[in-house]
């Protein structure tokens, strides 16, 4: 029996699926071959822990943090040649390092977050590309949906959203200031934004002059996000 049949049968015995004489002959193999062995103790605990792990809401970025933890560990294993039955241990490793963040942001307000993000903020002025329906406006969708995926893809993503470009309002006070998009001197205006993690503002920075909002005529903000003040100092 050669690894990555071990691998497929005792993934299939976690889940009841596997006749015993196979199931048999994988942990025998298992038992000689110290690399299925270790592999397949883990996956027993991450499968022994699902068994009897209560859900809680997920937060917004698991598929990030998913994605995150598969690069960081698929770029760990390149320099070797991990076989299927490795990848699969890579693959549950990822997962369960997802769910302990889940259970981690399940327990503890996500504002306590301490890892550094950022605020890009687009800008459209006079003199960028208008989106009207037609081929420009497809390609923009595909090259905007694209970055997107990518952010979303490496990890650095923490939620993004276009803002409406015909309604707004401004208050002071109680009272209506202005009714309508806010433009500032020079014409522009916010038309989305993009939360992203970062390690400081010149790789902030980096992320954002990859957009194609700037190859359309657009502006970007890049602002670091900060905590709020607490009562007593803390």
């Amino acid at each position: 029996m050669d690894c990555e049949s071990c691998g497929e049968i005792v993934v299939r015995g976690l889940a009841g699926e596997a006749a015993p004489p196979e199931l048999d002959a994988a942990r025998v193999h298992a038992a000689e071959c110290a690399a299925c062995g270790e592999t397949s103790a883990q996956l027993e605990v991450i499968w022994g822990a699902l068994g009897s792990w209560q859900a809680p809401a997920a937060p917004l970025d698991s598929a990030a943090r998913l994605a995150g933890q598969l690069a960081l560990l698929s770029a760990a294993e390149r320099r070797g040649s991990p076989g299927p039955w490795r990848w699969a241990a890579l693959v549950a490793a990822a997962l369960a390092g997802v769910l302990v963040g889940v259970v981690g942001t399940a327990s503890r307000p996500i504002i306590e977050d301490r890892e550094p993000t950022f605020v890009l903020l687009l800008r459209r002025g006079p003199g960028a590309v208008d989106p009207v329906d037609g081929p420009v406006r497809e390609q923009m969708v595909a090259e905007y949906s694209a970055w997107r995926s990518e952010l979303d893809r490496s990890g650095v993503l923490r939620g993004s959203r276009l803002l409406d470009a015909d309604a707004g309002l401004l208050l002071r006070g109680r009272t209506v200031a202005a009714d309508g998009v806010l433009r500032d001197g020079a014409g522009e205006s916010v038309s989305g934004f993009y939360l992203v993690a970062a390690e400081d503002l010149r790789a902030a920075g980096a992320i954002a002059r990859t957009s194609p909002h700037l190859q359309y005529g657009g502006s970007i903000e890049v602002r670091p996000t900060v905590e709020p003040p607490r009562a007593g100092g803390r």
